[in-house]
């Protein structure tokens, strides 16, 4: 349970006697300080708070214990120890997504007892070893951590190949020379890595670090100069290099088919990675030797992941059942590859029509007549129902869930239902669309019309000429606009009615391009009706006529990049550019040449957008003032100014001391500045990586700045 003593242990702070206040109290400050990082490190992880408020106690502990004011933390002795908080904590350690050091680490503290006595906790011991002499028995070490006689917990595996990592590889490194001490520590690797065993597990030598990996390959090397040595140590060699192979296979991009081959000799190492392949890897999942793909356990793994791989698994598992259906929920459409037996089954059908509607047509007629499946079908995708049998083609719930989902399915619906007028009012109610495919009388029928455009406005094209040319179904549908184009379905009387193109554009403004002719050059009614914008979204939407100086200057005030779309004319008003650039800084590229040259455009400009000054005229683009003024407001505005001003001393200190990054666009020679660099680091000290070679790689200049920035803080924070 977690205590003073554990999380001392854990970041080696000395132990003190539990029964002796003084020893407890003098070193409680420190300790205090210790557990703050640690509850830091725990509220900085992201699944801090879901893991640990489950219970009352847990919650106490870390509110007593947050980080903000680590002087006043109490001495975790003095909490109660409880078995909840015990497990809730060892559950937190294992499924967080921490650091593995971080992970190490409290996994040493929250399986300590209250007391050590006589017989030390396995992972107080592992934590603090420095030899192999003072290592915990591997028994002891397992039993603690749950993964004895085999017994297979994941996250606790995990968190002890962190600790080895953490605490056996620099032994390795001191014993690669001593054959005794190489077989001691060697010996007691396998037997912790062997979970109970003889030898090591792949599966747990894969989870080690690659260098981890290496040092263990050469530590057993060396043990076996040490006569006393068995062949436990040869075989464990081999293994440790097939891992050490495992890992080479799956960082390589490319496989090598020569290496592969040879590993077909070997079933555990050839199944263990066309396993990780499988999972992680479907790309290189189809160049695995056919012997690999051929195992029923690798190819449900690589189905369950992408469905499309059913393609590549050996011949014999095309039959099976098992994987069929992994494969189908993960990608419908596979179904077309299946044999055709299971092409007649009921739940591998049931779960590719759920995964993709249209792999209905690849199912056996017996269950295209199968009203469950081909509902699950249709709700899928309406398309699908262009494959059920003619019988469910006439049922009226399968045809109106298809068209829920795809009105122009109703193509395929019996001739009895699209001549069902209370069924064909019903459907276009929430399906517009279905009145094209319905029985032609009712695109003359005004009570199906109007149901039909106020669920898609859209359907009016699929209205008779008299219902289009009616002013009450055309305001409905114009209304109800998804597209833009429902006004050009409308006759051209109602296209020039002022009251029609209102609602129109008040739905969408899109509809304008298609109003009359004499309504869209009718200045006085667009602005009434755009009224109290008097402003559109898109100038390309009025006409010529209706393009005046209110209505652009309306429009560029809402929205500058519109200043492109306006006429020629007005890039050379002055009001309209300043309203532009005072929206959008870039839009100073599609002002005229006069006003790009003009200081106050192009200040108004450079404030909106301080990368503006890329655009601004030939005259102001030297002008070190309004240079000035747009580094000081966005130090990046440096990688628009041209080659030479980058290469200023004084225009680039202006912008690292603004934003460090900026030294990303200095020029070469001044990267290597160290007044600039300086000015960078204090502003950002990211921006280092952005210095020359020959400073980045200077420790006296790298040290003298970070003493200063130090001082520099300090000062700004007084």
């Amino acid at each position: 349970m977690v205590n003073s003593v554990s999380l001392r242990a854990c970041f080696g702070v000395r132990a003190s006697n539990s029964n002796s206040s003084g020893n407890t109290n003098q070193n409680s400050n420190g300790f205090a300080k210790t557990v703050g990082r640690l509850f830091k490190s725990l509220f900085q992880c992201k699944s801090a708070s879901a893991n640990l408020v489950s219970t009352a106690s847990s919650t106490e502990l870390m509110e007593r214990n947050k980080p903000a004011n680590t002087d006043a933390l109490p001495d975790l002795a003095q909490q109660p120890a409880t078995c909840e908080l015990q497990s809730e904590l060892w559950n937190y350690v294992f499924k967080s997504q921490l650091a593995p050091d971080l992970k190490a680490r409290l996994a040493v503290s929250v399986s300590m007892t209250n007391a050590w006595g006589d017989d030390p906790e396995p992972l107080i011991q592992l934590s603090r070893a420095q030899n192999p002499e003072s290592l915990p028995e591997p028994e002891s070490l397992l039993k603690s951590l749950g993964l004895n006689s085999g017994k297979n917990n994941p996250e606790a595996l995990e968190t002890l190949c962190g600790l080895i990592q953490k605490k056996v590889y620099p032994m390795m490194h001191a014993a690669k020379d001593h054959p005794a001490s190489a077989a001691k520590l060697g010996f007691w690797l396998c037997k912790v890595l062997a979970k109970g065993e003889q030898l090591p597990k792949l599966g747990q030598l894969k989870l080690l670090d690659p260098l981890m990996l290496e040092a263990f390959d050469d530590l057993l090397v060396t043990s076996l100069c040490d006569p006393q040595v068995n062949d436990t140590h040869q075989q464990a060699l081999v293994l440790v290099q097939q891992a050490m192979v495992l890992k080479t296979l799956l960082s390589n991009e490319v496989l090598d088919y020569a290496l592969l081959n040879a590993l077909q000799a070997d079933p555990n190492i050839g199944k263990d990675f066309a396993m990780e392949v499988a999972t992680h890897d479907h790309q290189r999942f189809v160049f695995l030797p056919p012997a690999m793909r051929a195992d029923k356990q690798v190819a449900l793994t690589a189905v369950n992941q992408k469905g499309s791989l059913f393609s590549y698994v050996g011949q014999a598992l095309k039959s099976d059942r098992d994987v069929a259906l992994a494969a189908v929920r993960t990608r419908g459409v596979t179904l077309y590859e299946l044999a055709h037996e299971l092409r007649a089954d009921k739940e591998i059908v049931t779960a590719a029509v759920k995964n993709y509607g249209l792999a209905l047509a690849y199912a056996n007629d017996e269950l295209k007549a199968d009203r469950e499946v081909v509902l699950h079908a249709v709700s899928e995708g309406g398309g699908s129902l262009g494959f059920a049998s003619e019988e469910l083609r006439d049922d009226a719930e399968v045809v109106t869930q298809a068209c829920k989902e795809d009105a122009f399915s109703f193509r395929v619906a019996s001739q009895r239902l699209k001549n069902d007028r209370a069924f064909v009012l019903n459907l276009v109610s929430h399906a517009g669309a279905a009145l094209y495919h319905a029985n032609p009388a009712f695109r003359n029928d005004e009570e199906v019309v109007k149901a039909a455009v106020s669920s898609n406005g859209s359907a009016l094209a699929a209205a008779s000429n008299r219902l289009r040319n009616n002013k009450e179904v055309v305001k409905i549908a114009v209304s109800n606009d998804t597209t833009g184009e429902t006004l050009s379905c409308a006759s051209s009387r109602l296209r020039n009615n002022a009251e029609v193109v209102a609602a129109a554009i008040k739905k969408n403004e899109a509809q304008l391009k298609d109003a009359g002719f004499l309504l869209r050059n009718n200045k006085k009614f667009i602005k009434k009706a755009l009224f109290p914008e008097k402003s559109v979204k898109s100038l390309a939407n009025l006409s010529v006529f209706c393009k005046d100086k209110e209505m652009v200057l309306g429009t560029v005030s809402r929205d500058g990049a519109q200043l492109e779309k306006a006429p020629k004319r007005f890039t050379s008003d002055r009001k309209v550019v300043s309203a532009a650039v005072a929206q959008n800084g870039h839009t100073i590229k599609w002002a005229s040449k006069n006003l790009r040259n003009d200081m106050q455009i192009a200040r108004a400009a450079v404030a909106q957008q301080p990368e503006s000054i890329e655009f601004v005229g030939e005259k102001l683009k030297n002008d070190k003032e309004l240079i000035n003024f747009a580094l000081s407001n966005s130090g990046r505005s440096l990688g628009k100014l041209d080659p030479t001003q980058r290469a200023d001393k004084e225009l680039v200190r202006t912008a690292v001391s603004r934003d460090g990054t900026a030294l990303v666009f200095a020029s070469q020679s001044l990267r290597g500045d160290k007044d600039i660099v300086k000015a960078s680091y204090l502003q950002n000290p990211n921006s280092i990586r952005f210095a020359s070679d020959d400073l980045r790689h200077d420790r006296g200049f790298v040290k003298d700045i970070y003493m200063e920035s130090k001082k520099y803080k300090r000062s700004v924070s007084g």
